[in-house]
């Protein structure tokens, strides 16, 4: 496992995110514990060390499984993330009751890392607005040591993002973002990686392998070979393929109506393709070895 430093914590580079578990007969929120664990365990004992959850994911029973999983392993031997709501603007007056509640969920008495969720166009005057006071009340639970570390993930265009931070300023630490060889132009991930590079503000990648549709390549695209020793280390076969691939994923995904949306959907109800991270890891060397993108 490769790890990241991140103001002295020894975090693994790939995470596991508990929005996809696995579900008993087709059912969203009725997690397969057994089977959940099984992959949760997987990754634990293989170096990772940082897992993700939310509020809704899996019908709100996502945070619950990671919480039961992990109660087994010492505390400090991994990091936790979870996120707030604030997509759904009924949320927002009900900050300290649902924060609490995803203490309780998870069985911890801290997070390690806790989000807003999905900043973008729609939901982000509600984040922002005073009279709920959200960003306030979390600097407080950060002093108070039941937040360690505050950011936000974005899926919104870049003014959005740039309004956020600079509402945010010093107290946001770092952003997720969605970010793999597809969205680095879909999604305009170049842009926004640019500009938190810019303000200093780590960024956090979700989405690497899109859910695992990334994983699988679709039919009649050529082979990808590494085309290891290739003077001067490029390969303009293997570029020329990539690109030829951008176009149709792009193409598939942009079919497939807006991102962003479609996002806060999912959140809501969970996605389950219950993919073992072994088959994540594999695919993220793969991407590794044929993109030539961002860093």
């Amino acid at each position: 496992m490769i790890y990241r430093d991140f103001k002295g914590l020894k975090l693994s580079g790939l995470g596991l995110g508990c929005m996809r578990l696995p579900v008993l007969d087709g059912d969203e929120t009725r997690v397969d514990f057994a089977r959940a664990e099984q992959i949760i365990d997987y990754a634990y004992a293989h170096g990772v060390n940082y897992f993700d959850t939310a509020y809704a994911y899996h019908g709100g029973n996502s945070e619950a499984v990671i919480g039961r999983a992990l109660a087994k392993y010492p505390r400090e031997s991994f990091f936790l993330a979870d996120k707030f709501p604030g997509y759904d603007r009924g949320n927002l007056g009900r900050i300290d009751e649902i924060f609490n509640e995803q203490l309780r969920r998870c069985g911890v008495d801290y997070f390690d890392f806790y989000l807003c969720h999905n900043v973008y166009e729609p939901d982000i005057d509600g984040y922002l607005a005073p009279e709920y006071g959200l960003l306030d009340y979390l600097a407080e639970q950060k002093r108070a040591g039941r937040i360690r570390h505050l950011g936000f993930s974005c899926h919104g265009a870049l003014p959005v993002l740039e309004r956020f931070l600079d509402a945010g300023g010093d107290r946001l630490e770092f952003c997720q973002i969605q970010l793999n060889y597809v969205d680095w132009s879909l999604q305009r991930a170049e842009e926004k990686a640019k500009l938190l590079n810019s303000r200093g503000v780590p960024v956090w990648v979700m989405e690497p392998v899109r859910g695992g549709k990334l994983a699988s390549l679709p039919e009649g695209l050529p082979r990808y070979q590494r085309h290891r020793g290739h003077a001067g280390g490029k390969a303009p076969g293997r570029l020329h393929s990539l690109r030829q691939l951008r176009r149709r994923l792009s193409a598939a995904a942009a079919d497939s109506g807006d991102l962003r949306e479609a996002h806060g959907a999912a959140c809501k109800r969970g996605v389950s393709q219950g993919r073992k991270p072994a088959h994540n890891a594999r695919a993220f060397t793969l991407c590794a070895g044929i993109s030539p993108g961002p860093p």
